[in-house]
């Protein structure tokens, strides 16, 4: 029987798609960015992506060793489940103990876009028996890393190369936040991308500076050049300080797109106004990248478009049945038709539409309806 206390549950909401939280399972370069726990850093990772297949993770912890996971990949169901034969091991790999485990993660639609991740963690008793240290903190170590998980897929989209670029070298951005009086606010505001965060200067004085301050939290968009088929949204959190003189970052961002001699009279201006400014640094939480012109569009467009695509194609099929239906039938009645002439003109009577005619001892009596009835003999044919 399994021991309840030696199993772990976790439930937590991803912001990206299941096809991407899964895909971030098995990609080396994300495992990099979020399979360790507390201030461990992965220092390799290796997936061997089929069935069977080996999956490791090393950890360091300030410059040492430490171990990591030395895993199977037991079941791969894409965009669906992971099952793992979850080995923990120490310094020495493989060649030390291991302690075998059972994760299984699945992943299911949720509103918005966003995954529903479901983690199961069991057969846990080696680990308790050996390490029960280390067992304890199981729980709360898959608690952090996937929490990490979160983080860095809600901000994958702006390592995408056409993101970058409009981080880089466009020069405005629009800026929503809340006002003083609680009302939303929407302005464009020039900005620098520097060290992943969003910086945007102002005067000490200006609304946003006091808006920020009591609630930080903002909304950017950066559109490109063409009618914003490309865009990128940002949601983050800001922080300030005071700064005397005027930031580099502010001279880096207001001067993109000027020469040299006008970058140098700017700076000039803006040095005889500004004794003090305000520097806004962003810290990105969310982060998506839309390039409509190449089909890469929010989630819920995308689900709209499947689905009314799905709806035509249903539609088509149905039409295409009922004229198939529709020649079988006609032709179906063709060949009554013609099995029905074949059979009168077989027994001496002609079939034309609703006219009938009867051989009647000798007679033929025709017209519409009854056939008259008389003789020896009466042969209706078909």
């Amino acid at each position: 029987m399994t021991d309840e206390r030696l199993v772990v549950r976790l439930e937590r909401t991803i912001p990206a798609t299941p096809e991407r939280v899964y895909r971030a399972w098995l990609d080396p370069e994300l495992l990099a960015q979020w399979m360790a726990p507390g201030p461990f850093t992965v220092t390799r990772a290796e997936v061997d992506e089929r069935p069977g297949g080996h999956f490791r993770i090393w950890h360091a912890c300030a410059g040492w060793q430490v171990g990591g996971f030395d895993c199977e990949l037991a079941e791969l169901v894409p965009g669906q489940r992971i099952v793992f034969r979850w080995g923990f091991v120490g310094p020495e790999g493989r060649d030390g103990p291991v302690f075998d485990s059972l994760l299984t993660v699945t992943f299911r639609e949720a509103p918005g876009g966003a995954t529903a991740l479901t983690l199961v963690h069991e057969r846990l008793d080696d680990l308790a028996a050996a390490r029960p240290d280390v067992a304890a903190n199981v729980g709360g170590g898959w608690e952090d890393v996937v929490g990490k998980l979160a983080g860095v897929l809600a901000i994958a989209d702006l390592s995408h190369p056409e993101a970058a670029e409009l981080l880089e070298h466009q020069s405005l951005a629009r800026m929503a936040y809340t006002g003083t009086d609680g009302l939303p606010r929407v302005i464009p505001v020039g900005f620098l991308w520097k060290a992943g965060r969003i910086i945007v200067c102002t005067a000490p004085t200006s609304p946003k500076f006091r808006a920020l301050s009591a609630r930080p939290h903002v909304a950017l968009t950066i559109d490109s050049d063409d009618g914003a088929l490309k865009t990128l949204s940002v949601r983050g959190v800001a922080a300030i300080d005071i700064v005397d003189g005027i930031p580099d970052e502010y001279l880096a961002a207001s001067t993109k797109t000027m020469s040299g001699e006008q970058a140098s009279q700017f700076e000039a201006n803006v040095r005889s106004v500004y004794k003090q400014m305000a520097r806004i640094v962003i810290e990105p939480r969310w982060a998506r990248y839309y390039d409509f012109s190449a089909g890469r569009v929010p989630e819920f467009l995308l689900r709209l478009v499947n689905d009314n695509t799905s709806r035509l194609r249903a539609r088509r099929e149905q039409a295409a049945q009922v004229v198939v239906d529709d020649g079988l039938g006609l032709l179906g009645r063709r060949l009554a038709g013609d099995d029905a002439r074949a059979q009168a003109r077989g027994n001496g009577q002609q079939a034309d539409g609703l006219h009938v005619r009867v051989q009647v001892g000798g007679r033929v009596a025709g017209g519409l309806g009854r056939p008259q009835l008389g003789g020896d003999h009466v042969d209706h044919g078909a």
